[in-house]
């Protein structure tokens, strides 16, 4: 009985603990198995377990009750000495700062960690120091803002921890030569004719296909366009073929699904992204949705004109949407300009009420941007033009301020000046060829989200177009 070689492996004091874990789970049933297989081996003695357990006679009808309740038992046996095994082995605090990252306190975690790490740096504990670099790249990924800083950061703790599993991996090797040496110098010793063994492990077919999946994976992020959408369906087509052996890794399908779609985004090819979008939100349960990933999703929807599945979207997953300082007022601008798309600019204006002037330079002059281009639907040139103008004075003092968001804002300036053109049909037609010539060289070379202010900018010079 499995049972049995569970409790073999106790210590008085783990005893006691799954005792308490056996009482939480608040079945009498349980209870009574779990003091009954402590007291004696009933292997042989089913039809007298059973009876101790549900404290009636034992039938082979009813023989599938005694089974489940000993497969509860043993995952309550089995998850513990799981969780204090691993305890023991990454040590408390770093679980700590595991709990911290989900929990999303920030200050806290990096206070833990940075004294953890410099105790783990003392005394060169490779396996702790990659541990800690690994949860710090997931903590710069997670909730810190897209940008040069944040990148160079994780590049450089990136590098720090290819170094330091180097040196786990030479000190293994080195340790494992130790043992090797060991048992030639006691064979030889034993039968001093032993020749010298030289055998050397060739990776099997299994063997390659992961390597090859992690060397692909890292080969995508170096190339770009078809080639990179190329990579990355060669690693859909790899995961079937590794997911027993690495079943972890079919988490990363919707993933590479998303970065797929998020290529033709770049190429302007949104129909075709629309599917690979749609692939990957079906293999997301409600509950685990990756925040990024609706994010992109959602600034591709209103590409191919689904506004209200972007609104619906945002409403839908509200929650996790506010759970993330990183994202939360991208979506609330670019769930704005859907309102736009759809002319119910004063729904627009309302979601844009929120203070972001602790956010980096560049959001808080997109959502300025945002807030003009909501004025503008609503026919208040004025406050358009105001907004506009002190974002351009703004940039003047903020070295934080990226270059491409100044040919971007320029355009929008020349479109809210338009309005005061009318009065005058050939200046208001000669201003409104420039700013068209004007939005076309933009149009050309935009490949991040903005393009979708500059749809919506194509759109308003239209309906200026119709005027003439």
């Amino acid at each position: 009985m499995k049972t049995y070689n569970l409790i073999k492996l106790l210590s008085p004091k783990d005893v006691v603990a799954i005792d308490s874990l056996v009482k939480d789970k608040g079945r009498d049933s349980l209870i009574r198995l779990w003091k009954a297989v402590l007291k004696q081996d009933f292997s042989d003695k089913k039809a007298q377990l059973f009876k101790l357990t549900f404290q009636e006679a034992y039938s082979k009808e009813r023989d599938y009750l005694l089974r489940n309740e000993l497969r509860l038992l043993n995952e309550v046996i089995t998850q513990y000495i799981v969780e204090v095994d691993t305890l023991k082995k990454y040590k408390h605090s770093v679980f700590i700062l595991y709990r911290m990252l989900e929990m999303g306190h920030v200050s806290d975690f990096e206070n833990l960690w940075d004294e953890q790490f410099k105790t783990a740096e003392l005394i060169k504990d490779y396996t702790l120091i990659s541990e800690l670099l690994q949860l710090k790249i997931k903590y710069g990924i997670k909730f810190k803002d897209v940008s040069l800083k944040t990148y160079e950061v994780l590049q450089n703790l990136a590098f720090q921890k290819r170094e330091v599993d180097h040196l786990f991996a030479l000190e293994q090797t080195a340790k494992n030569d130790i043992l090797i040496n060991h048992s030639t110098c006691v064979l030889k010793s034993l039968y001093p004719q032993l020749s010298k063994d030289s055998r050397h492990y060739e990776p099997d077919e299994v063997d390659r296909l992961i390597l090859l999946y992690y060397s692909i994976k890292a080969e995508s992020y170096s190339v770009e366009d078809s080639e990179r959408i190329s990579k990355l369906e060669e690693l859909i087509a790899l995961l079937p073929k590794i997911e027993q052996y690495r079943p972890e890794l079919m988490m990363e399908m919707p993933t590479l699904l998303a970065s797929i779609a998020l290529a033709y985004f770049l190429q302007h090819n949104f129909f075709v992204a629309h599917q690979y979008y749609q692939r990957a939100v079906s293999l997301i349960d409600d509950k685990s949705m990756h925040v990024d990933l609706l994010f992109n999703y959602c600034v591709n929807l209103i590409m191919v004109e689904e506004y209200e599945t972007c609104i619906a979207l945002n409403i839908k997953f509200r929650d996790i949407i506010f759970d993330s300082e990183k994202l939360m007022h991208r979506f609330l601008y670019f769930n704005a300009i859907a309102y736009l798309f759809i002319d119910k600019a004063n729904f627009a204006f309302n979601l844009l009420t929120n203070d972001i002037t602790k956010r980096p330079a560049n959001e808080y002059y997109y959502y300025r941007m945002v807030y003009a281009m909501v004025y503008h639907q609503l026919g208040d040139f004025d406050n358009a033009h105001r907004e506009l103008t002190n974002i351009k004075q703004s940039m003047r003092f903020r070295s934080d301020a990226q270059l491409n968001e100044k040919p971007l804002l320029n355009l929008l300036l020349n479109l809210v000046t338009l309005h005061a053109q009318r009065v005058n049909a050939l200046k208001f037609k000669n201003a409104l060829k420039k700013v068209v010539s004007e939005y076309k060289s933009l149009e050309e070379h935009f490949e991040n989200s903005s393009i979708v202010i500059l749809r919506w900018v194509e759109i308003q010079l239209k309906k200026y177009g119709s005027e003439i």
